[in-house]
């Protein structure tokens, strides 16, 4: 029992040892916590507010979308012909941080020039990265290329559109309801309003000409078929799918929205979503105590490590206290 009464006793006089640093170091820690809170006010007042615009979106109903006479052809025969809008759903999302929605983008609305850094509206082209930060960047593997390619546009729409579902209580309360948020931040309210509002059209834009094609190209397949068959029963089943593939078309054609229903429209508040002052605040009290701690346990480190060599007391002299030098110096 006596190496470990000898374990407990030196580990509790590690401990002591420990907190009579932190407390004698006291004055580097209002040191440190005052800077961190100086420079967390000096970020809040610097930082551009972004304001956040939500949209809450959900699959198209089927029933909804489902014709007569494609309704009835499903009772007949078991099958549905139209597209499965849980997957023309699933595919939206994955568009939404796609390169070829941010193709889209760049070529048709041009946000690219306005969301990305670069853009020289006098001129009219893209400047070379310079400075620290695009060397930084290079070193990285992260440079920009120059003009943005489709790709790199595409990781910066994944970092800032963000998906949220709002059933999140397990896979069953998402089967039932699969309704999503859509936010994006800008620096304007009606600014993030507009390019979410865009960033939705164009997505459904690129799902749309997708399946606008393959039912374009049933529809000619099937008036082909009609125009060499001559048995009764068969032209009959052709017609039928003639019927539901017009129908399929017509939707995909005047439909305001293809493969999504938009529940909530784009809106926005005038409140900013960041930065948050409490948030700021807090990381900055927090990262302040941490520094002051570090730099106080370095200080015991470095005097134990000494008064193993020399015999001196640990705290002799006393940890030093910056607030008095401070003072002594705001006195003079």
């Amino acid at each position: 029992m006596a190496p470990l009464d000898s374990e407990s006793r030196n580990d509790d006089f590690l401990l002591i040892l420990i907190l009579r640093a932190l407390w004698q170091g006291r004055g580097i820690f209002v040191l440190c916590v005052g800077a961190a809170v100086l420079l967390g006010f000096f970020y809040l007042a610097v930082a551009k507010p972004r304001y956040r615009a939500v949209a809450t979106i959900s699959p198209i109903s089927s029933s909804a979308s489902l014709g007569k006479a494609q309704g009835a052809f499903a009772a007949i025969t078991g099958m549905t012909l139209g597209g499965d809008h849980d997957a023309d759903f699933s595919d939206y999302l994955l568009v939404l941080h796609s390169a070829t929605l941010a193709d889209r983008l760049a070529k048709h609305d041009g946000l690219d020039k306005e969301l990305l850094n670069g853009w020289d509206p006098v001129v009219k082209q893209w400047r070379q990265p310079s400075g620290p930060m695009a060397f930084l960047r290079w070193l990285l593997g992260r440079s920009r290329p120059t003009p943005p390619s489709a790709s790199y546009f595409a990781e910066y729409l994944t970092a800032e559109v963000m998906i949220t579902p709002l059933s999140s209580t397990g896979p069953a309360a998402m089967a039932q309801n699969r309704s999503y948020l859509v936010s994006f931040d800008h620096t304007d309210p009606m600014g993030a309003m507009r390019i979410l509002n865009a960033i939705l059209h164009e997505a459904d834009y690129v799902m749309r000409q997708s399946q606008m094609q393959t039912t374009q190209n049933r529809v000619n397949y099937l008036h082909e078929q009609l125009r060499t068959t001559t048995e009764i029963p068969l032209r009959d089943g052709l017609q039928s799918l003639l019927t539901s593939e017009q129908q399929n078309l017509m939707s995909e054609r005047v439909d305001q929205y293809y493969s999504i229903k938009i529940v909530d429209q784009p809106h926005a508040d005038n409140v900013p979503a960041s930065p948050r002052a409490i948030l700021a605040m807090g990381i900055a009290l927090i990262a302040g105590l941490l520094i002051g701690a570090t730099i106080n346990l370095i200080l015991l480190w470095r005097r134990f490590t000494r008064a193993e060599a020399t015999g001196r007391p640990v705290f002799d002299p006393p940890f030093p206290n910056p607030m008095r030098r401070l003072e002594a110096l705001w006195n003079r």
